[in-house]
């Protein structure tokens, strides 16, 4: 099987046979959308990992989302970067 993958996404190693497959999610980026009010960016990558904790794939993905209200942009009590 051949795979075509996108320029944003890397497979690492293909996966053979019966494999435990592991996916996380990092939040590296957001800012308030220029074009339209009251959304923004927020920019992800996955990783894929195998039984053995190595990388199998990377993506990396944006998406435009609604803010929660005005002052969405700053940190609130409830992010990591506040603790």
């Amino acid at each position: 099987m051949t795979w075509k993958v996108p320029p944003n996404r890397r497979v690492l190693r293909s996966p053979r046979g019966p494999k435990t497959l592991y996916a996380e999610t990092e939040i590296v980026g957001k800012r308030p959308s220029r074009s339209r009010p009251g959304t923004g960016v927020v920019t992800f990558v996955h990783r894929g990992r195998n039984e053995r904790d190595e990388a199998v794939c990377t993506a990396t993905r944006a998406a435009l989302v609604r803010c929660r209200d005005a002052n969405a942009s700053q940190v609130n009590e409830h992010s990591p970067a506040a603790r």
